[in-house]
């Protein structure tokens, strides 16, 4: 799936160029003062610019010969475009969630573990209460515009979520469409899901798209605030 890509904003015309986006960040360096007495001088604010280049994103070709074209009963030329738009779509949203996902945990980047009971295979489940730490953790990072909280779950974490709120009494907090099943909301936070994630290896670093995976390996749920 990838309904949540609606939800990202376009970079400012102004800021793309043939080399990548363009920003300027001022550094905020504006003191708040009480019952100053001191002679007031102004102060430079300065700002970083910083240039983010384009990565490339290519499908590999496919060659269809004169004899294919002739002998078959329906046209390859045209079934085989259809497969590439298919994985040049799946590629893109795979390397936007990529995009997205923090590499490793700071202050400005939580990447939380999950604390829920072993689901049998050394995997602990996310519950009710790890999301509340999560979202609690979010709510210190000043992102003003609650509409534009989003997550966008792992299909483990889904499970994990619909199994946790039919065994408690949480079942106000998270939204579910009772017609489709679909996870809608936990509070302020948007939810998505999907079956590509991205993947945290034991020391809770991002491992890379392709990756080798090895079985220590921990799928993640991903969230973004959309404004940014």
């Amino acid at each position: 799936k990838a309904d949540f890509m609606a939800t990202l904003k376009p970079a400012p015309l102004a800021a793309v160029s043939a080399d990548g986006i363009r920003m300027h960040k001022l550094v905020n360096n504006v003191e708040f003062l009480i019952n100053n007495s001191d002679p007031f001088t102004a102060a430079t604010m300065d700002g970083k610019k910083v240039i983010i280049p384009w990565d490339k994103l290519d499908t590999t070709p496919t060659k269809v010969d004169d004899a294919e074209i002739r002998s078959l009963p329906f046209d390859k030329r045209a079934a085989v475009r259809v497969k590439h738009t298919e994985s040049y779509k799946l590629g893109s949203r795979n390397y936007v969630m990529q995009k997205l996902a923090p590499a490793a945990h700071s202050a400005k980047t939580p990447v939380l573990r999950t604390t829920g009971d072993d689901d049998g295979s050394g995997r602990r489940r996310l519950t009710y209460a790890d999301l509340i730490k999560f979202y609690a953790v979010v709510g210190t990072l000043n992102l003003d515009n609650a509409n534009e909280w989003f997550m966008v779950l792992c299909a483990e974490h889904s499970q994990d979520l619909i199994l946790d709120r039919a065994s408690t009494t949480n079942n106000r907090d998270i939204v579910i469409d009772t017609k489709t099943g679909k996870l809608i909301r936990f509070y302020k936070i948007q939810l998505f899901e999907n079956n590509y994630n991205p993947k945290y290896a034991t020391d809770g670093t991002l491992k890379a798209i392709g990756a080798a995976a090895v079985g220590t390996d921990k799928n993640a749920s991903i969230f973004y605030y959309g404004e940014n």
